[in-house]
């Protein structure tokens, strides 16, 4: 058995003396040894130890049971704990499975805590479990990279002991801990992994977990050269509204994709999936102007072999209907014996005006900035005209001139249907 200390994991990293350190306490074996462990140190590096806890309120009185555990365990040992009950099956996003909402959850809940980092517990076994679900996934080289051991202020010190050194540590120094019931079922990716796949690896190799942490060194370490040197490639190709592609297509095509990638997830905000990646590059080589509309009307251009984002409103459309009807509305209903020669659809031209009731005269351009009608409106918003003028403008309404009184007979009522036009 491996011994387990965290003296050198805190003497390698001199930032984390000094500070607030929070475990992710969730009662099992490797958060009460993580505690444990840190707090033999915490005097020496003059750590600030704290604790939380999450009640996901998935496995009813089980999910008390590690409350009150954690609360017991943390009174023992003098260090403050910070709980809180979230109802995760109720709190679930659509589309969201129990799994993806109770880690969500889970780091808004760690985003909150007053602390300078947070310490996890993944171990080795961890790190294996991952790389393996992203291969299944499909990953690129990043996936193998696994769990990183820091990353913004979470912290991972466990991430090179094995789940089997933990045990031994947690039963040589007789440390209680709380058995979720639910990782001995095979209902989740991880769990079928764990107790279905280990023990095939373990058989044919029982140090495969070391060697999958050391793909993910390996991995790591070459991941961080590719984006270091893509970022240089892209710092250099950068024109007057995007990038210019003529200097990534002189690149490995390992680069331009990454170049490409990035290039577009750090302005869109969002992961752009293979398939879209693909056919952007796709298009880029083939060198003739494209748009398309990647999400909410956030539009990548490419022209003069330049790529660009650009946000858009779309095209609206609009489909006007009128009917003879008994009873007016103001804004929809024109009397037609007030009309001059025959009514005609049409849009809005320079210089256009109307005149509402007991208003002044302005103009179109002046009452759409009044109403804060959309600039995808405006070029196709509904005009009606006579032989005079305008008598209506949707969204704007009836000219004074055209506007019925108790007395009309001969109302026309007018109903728009508005359609986003399709990129």
């Amino acid at each position: 058995m491996e011994e387990l200390s965290l003296e050198n994991y805190f003497k390698k990293n001199t930032f984390l003396n000094n500070k607030t350190v929070t475990v992710a306490l969730s009662g099992g074996a490797d958060s009460v040894c993580l505690l444990y462990l840190i707090n033999e140190v915490k005097d020496k590096f003059n750590i600030n130890l704290k604790a939380a806890h999450l009640n996901h309120l998935i496995r009813d009185e089980e999910a008390f049971r590690d409350q009150h555990f954690c609360e017991e365990l943390c009174k023992k040992m003098g260090v403050e704990l910070t709980v809180k009950k979230a109802d995760v099956p109720k709190l679930k996003q659509k589309g969201e499975s129990l799994e993806l909402a109770a880690r969500r959850i889970r780091y808004e809940f760690f985003k909150a805590l007053k602390t300078d980092y947070i310490a996890t517990a993944h171990n080795k076994d961890d790190n294996a479990e991952t790389v393996i679900l992203n291969i299944l996934r499909g990953c690129g080289l990043k996936g193998l990279t696994g769990i990183p051991e820091i990353r913004e202020n979470y912290i991972r010190p466990l991430l090179y002991f094995k789940k089997y050194d933990i045990l031994s540590f947690c039963k040589k120094n007789n440390l209680s801990f709380v058995t979720d019931s639910t990782n001995l079922s095979n209902d989740y990716s991880r769990n079928k992994i764990r107790n279905m796949v280990f023990p095939v690896f373990e058989s044919i190799n029982e140090k495969f977990t070391d060697n999958i942490a050391r793909l993910s060194e390996l991995a790591l370490l070459e991941n961080s050269f590719l984006d270091e040197y893509t970022l240089n490639v892209l710092n250099a190709s950068y024109g007057k509204k995007g990038i210019i592609t003529s200097f990534i297509l002189k690149e490995n095509e390992a680069v331009i994709n990454r170049a490409v990638k990035k290039y577009l997830e750090e302005n869109l905000k969002f992961s752009i999936d293979e398939k879209t990646l693909k056919n952007i590059v796709f298009k880029i080589r083939n060198g003739k102007d494209f748009k398309i509309n990647i999400i909410n009307n956030k539009y990548v251009y490419f022209t003069n072999n330049e790529l660009y984002l650009k946000k858009e409103e779309p095209e609206i459309e609009f489909f006007v209907r009128t009917q003879k009807v008994n009873k007016f509305s103001k804004k929809n209903t024109i009397d037609c014996d007030k009309i001059i020669g025959k009514l005609k659809l049409d849009v809005k031209k320079a210089g256009d005006t109307i005149k509402l009731k007991k208003r002044p005269e302005k103009t179109l351009k002046k009452l759409f900035t009044e109403k804060k009608i959309p600039q995808n409106m405006r070029k196709n918003l509904p005009v009606l005209r006579d032989d005079n003028g305008i008598v209506w403008v949707y969204k704007i309404g009836v000219a004074e001139r055209a506007v019925p009184n108790e007395n009309s007979k001969n109302l026309t009522e007018i109903a728009v249907e508005e359609k986003y036009v399709n990129s």
